[in-house]
């Protein structure tokens, strides 16, 4: 017969720990609230959402001709400032890291 793993139900204590090393993490801040009760199941995403989120090893699958696309975090605050005029984030991301590379 199989022997089945116990779960361990964390004290109050360790709860605590551990929800307030979640709130600390800049890069997955909590939802804003309702947010979760508006997102959908992966099933109903459109096939171009469900095509990116397709990951190979180093990055993302190529969705564009030949072009391989990686996944970089960017903070709010510099988003905001690369579309305050409008304009395509990704484009002016991809102008911004030419410029600085030299290409």
């Amino acid at each position: 017969m199989k022997k089945s793993k116990q779960i361990r139900i964390p004290t109050v204590e360790e709860d605590a720990q551990i929800v307030a090393a979640a709130l600390s993490d800049r890069d997955c801040p909590p939802l804003p609230s309702g947010k979760l009760a508006q997102m959908k199941p992966a099933s109903v995403m459109p096939d171009q959402v469900k095509r990116m989120m397709n990951l190979t090893r180093g990055g993302m699958r190529e969705l564009r001709s030949g072009n391989a696309v990686r996944i970089v975090a960017i903070r709010e605050d510099i988003a905001e400032r690369m579309t305050r005029n409008g304009g395509d984030l990704e484009q002016q991301v991809d102008e911004a890291l030419r410029k600085a590379a030299g290409l």
